[in-house]
Formats: structure tokens, C-alpha cells, sequence
């Protein structure tokens, strides 16, 4: 079973809570608990279907990163990255949130850490990566649960 806490410390990160106070600066893993199937478009990868289960989205703020973070928990906001879709469904929760304050660059690693070490995989590629310049096949992980089986 994946464990946040021990993510957040092999990256050398720190795990919050939605709410808690963020350093100014940093890279940045949200875990979502998708609770029913969402079905979302996009204009580079057409329409999505999110199953239920866990995933995690890894980000980078160099500067700002309170207003980032609480941007992602506002369920109210125009859509202008990929993750909005779903952070601003009722569907999705918000769970946890890692942060590695101060070094923004680590962003892809933390896609790294977790395709290597915890069950999960890429359920749509370069979703949240245009910008990636470190070759992730995407930003956006699934994990897998006991029981739940890829869907």
C-alpha cells in the first residue's frame, strides 16, 4: 500500500494537510481520492474518464506556492491546467499533500520516486507535463489499491 508519509521522506518532503501553512517555494505532489468515474475534455488529449481510486499529481511553484495550493483546493475557478479537472469536481478530494519546500526542480522527481517505488502507473500520458523537459510520460500517476485491480 502506498504510504504518503514515507514518499514525503524519501524525497526529503514534508507532508500537509488541505489548509496547513506551505513553505514559499517548492515542488509538490496532491494526492486525490476520486470517489465516482469523471468523465472530463481537454483539448490535447480529448475526452478523459478518471476511474475511482487514488492518484497523485506532482506540480512546481517557484514562487507562491501557498496561493498555488489553495488555487488547487478551490473548487471554483476557471480551468487552466489539466489538474483542474478534476480539483474542481465535487467527485474528487483532495487528501494529502506533499511538499519539498524550496526546490521546485524536483517536481519530476517525485513522478520518479513513484513510478519506482510504490504501485502506480500512468493512466494518461503527459497529463500536466507540457512543460516537462525531463522526458516524464506524465505528471499525473494512479495508484494501485488491495483489491481494486487496474480500471
Amino acid at each position: 500500500m502506498f504510504e504518503i508519509q514515507t514518499l514525503a521522506d524519501s524525497l526529503g518532503g514534508i507532508s500537509l494537510q488541505p489548509g496547513e501553512q506551505a513553505p514559499a517555494s517548492g515542488a509538490y505532489a496532491l494526492v486525490l481520492r476520486v470517489e465516482k468515474r469523471i468523465r472530463a475534455r481537454t483539448g490535447s488529449h480529448g475526452l478523459l474518464v478518471f476511474g475511482p481510486g487514488l492518484y497523485l499529481y506532482a506540480g512546481r511553484a517557484a514562487r507562491g506556492l501557498p496561493s498555488r495550493l489553495a488555487r488547487h483546493l478551490r473548487r471554483n475557478k476557471p480551468v487552466r491546467w489539466h489538474i483542474d479537472r478534476l480539483t474542481n469536481r465535487r467527485e474528487a478530494e483532495v487528501q494529502d499533500i506533499i511538499v519539498i519546500p524550496d526546490k521546485p526542480g524536483l517536481e519530476c522527481e517525485i513522478v520518479r520516486v513513484c513510478l519506482r517505488r510504490a504501485p502506480a502507473w500512468v493512466p494518461i500520458p503527459r497529463f500536466g507535463n507540457g512543460d516537462c523537459r525531463e522526458g516524464c510520460p506524465s505528471h499525473l500517476l494512479r495508484f494501485e489499491e488491495p483489491g481494486s485491480g487496474r480500471s
